[in-house]
């Protein structure tokens, strides 16, 4: 069973970050970070980094391993998967302590990290997947071929409490494409997508598994 040792920054406070242009950092693991920029960067380009979580300082150098589309709908943030070169001392293990540390807190989150199989339909395109988390919101679907940001797509989840598969319709609101082999347990290809309709029954099996 696949694990991605990745951390959504989001969740944790506070995060400063400074880089030689305007950036959020989004996700951070083991080889690098995911970064969101309305600026794109050319692939290869090296970048000096300083990023600040939870009072603890990471500073290194990173090399740009692959630029997309994952912001919502409309937006024209780009996304930027920065690939760990050096670090300086310390900072290796810094990275590890929050990766390690978040795992518990992950796992209460109203997201938790799952890997479970999906099916998704947008009336072009009928696709399988997995679900690397979920909650009573929507999922992250993992596939390598995702549907298109803003399409409305068909779902059909299996959840491991052996009731009937979850059938619900749901919106992509981002998508990650294109991102190369060596870089998805930073950046799992496959697209984020919020629900639009979902049945009671199935909301409370998810919510219990959310919390559970």
């Amino acid at each position: 069973m696949r694990r991605f040792n990745r951390v959504n920054l989001e969740e944790l406070e506070p995060v400063r970050c400074r880089l030689p242009f305007g950036a959020d950092v989004i996700n951070v693991g083991l080889g690098g970070m995911l970064l969101s920029a309305e600026q794109p960067l050319p692939l290869g380009h090296m970048v000096g980094f300083e990023v600040t979580v939870e009072s603890r300082t990471i500073r290194g150098t990173g090399r740009v391993k692959w630029i997309g589309k994952t912001g919502a709908v409309d937006s024209k943030m780009n996304g930027i998967g920065l690939e760990f070169v050096e670090l300086d001392e310390g900072s290796a293990g810094i990275v590890r302590a929050i990766v390690e540390e978040a795992a518990p807190a992950m796992r209460s989150a109203s997201r938790r990290p799952v890997y479970l199989p999906v099916e998704f339909d947008d009336g072009s395109i009928r696709g399988k997947g997995t679900a690397l988390d979920l909650g009573p919101g929507g999922l992250f679907v993992a596939t390598e071929k995702p549907s298109t940001p803003g399409s409305e797509i068909a779902l059909r989840i299996e959840l491991p409490d052996g009731g009937p598969a979850v059938k619900a319709s749901a919106s992509v609101r981002w998508v990650a494409a294109d991102v190369p082999r060596d870089m998805q347990e930073l950046i799992p290809q496959g697209m984020g997508v919020q629900f639009v309709t979902l049945g009671d029954i199935d909301l409370h099996r998810i919510e219990k598994l959310a919390t559970g």
